[in-house]
């Protein structure tokens, strides 16, 4: 696969998805309901999806498209395929918080090897790059818009931790923080938590809430390529994809390797 024509491809689907996003919450009104798993679904979250499966299929039609928004997709399994979240964050964007994304990611073998995370209301874009990397582009936009290369931090305490919101209701993420000692904690929603790791802004995002994959790849694919990881929490293996339903268990993502040795440390 050209990985150049990928990225350009990524970018290009997550821009047209966000400007829809954005379009629909401030037209009049917002229209929302509950699927049949009780999570919240916008029209927003559905010309997203369309954008984002169309474009896919059209400029990639050998791979399978698995789309959180698309349920005849989630019984498709394949060595290779895109996951995408048309809108990560429903339920902040129907609040009108600005904590959402656009996420699409490429997986192989289990892995998610390429990456886009886009935060529309920031005009904030993270991406793999073809030769590896990750990149963050501010203006995502503009034509002339600046990258700077992600960047790893010195993970040393006190260790900065980053967390879903809801976690402050979780005896496992209490214990977390216990185990790992001195530290600081801060709460964000949406799959940006992968890049603010990707940048150095925090060490550790531990989740033991539910996740599904098209939550997760797209930043994942990321925080790799910046020198991150991301493992399965209770069993201290690496997350991969194409699991059963799609359906991820409790994970780790760390900052790098320096971030990771500090926990397996604190958790002997």
């Amino acid at each position: 696969m050209n990985l150049a024509l990928l990225e350009k491809v990524f970018m290009k689907l997550a821009l047209e998805a966000g400007a829809r996003i954005i379009e629909i919450r401030d037209s009049a009104g917002l229209d929302s309901r509950r699927k049949s798993d009780g999570s919240l679904v916008t029209e927003a979250d559905k010309a997203a999806d369309e954008i984002l499966r169309s474009g896919l299929q059209e400029c990639f039609p050998e791979l399978p498209v698995v789309s959180e928004e698309c349920a005849e997709s989630h019984a498709t399994y394949s060595d290779e395929f895109f996951i995408v979240d048309p809108l990560d964050g429903t339920r902040n964007f129907a609040k009108g918080s600005s904590e959402f994304t656009v996420n699409i990611a490429l997986v192989r073998n289990g892995v998610p090897v390429q990456g886009v995370v886009y935060a529309p209301d920031c005009d904030q874009m993270f991406h793999t790059a073809p030769a590896g990397g990750a990149i963050e582009t501010r203006a995502a936009s503009s034509a002339d818009a600046e990258s700077a290369m992600c960047v790893v931090r010195d993970a040393v305490p006190p260790f900065k931790v980053v967390a879903s919101r809801s976690a402050r209701k979780s005896p496992r993420f209490d214990e977390f923080l216990e185990r790992i000692g001195d530290s600081n904690s801060d709460y964000r929603n949406s799959s940006i938590k992968f890049c603010m790791l990707a940048k150095g802004d925090f060490d550790f995002y531990p989740r033991f809430g539910p996740t599904m994959e098209w939550d997760t790849a797209a930043g994942h694919a990321i925080l790799a390529a910046a020198g991150g990881t991301v493992l399965r929490y209770d069993e201290r293996d690496v997350l991969t994809y194409g699991k059963p339903e799609y359906s991820n268990p409790a994970f780790l993502a760390a900052s790098s390797a320096q971030a990771l040795r500090a926990f397996m440390r604190a958790s002997q």
